[in-house]
């Protein structure tokens, strides 16, 4: 809940910081998404009185007929 308010937060102009958006173009594979976002996180503590950066995954969900 916290993120979801900071970064509105961010685009409303109350919180002077970059909002910054950054992924992998999928999902896929789990491992290596999940060391990605570890990566992320370390990375936003270092520099989170500058930039929120929030990771963005595309996720497309397939029917098994």
């Amino acid at each position: 809940m916290q993120d979801r308010q900071e970064v509105k937060n961010i685009l409303a102009g109350q919180d002077s910081r970059y909002l910054i958006i950054v992924g992998p173009c999928s999902a896929w594979p789990k491992p290596a998404v999940l060391n990605y976002a570890e990566k992320l996180l370390e990375l936003n503590e270092q520099i989170k009185s500058a930039l929120k950066i929030v990771m963005r995954v595309y996720i497309q969900k397939t029917a098994h007929h």
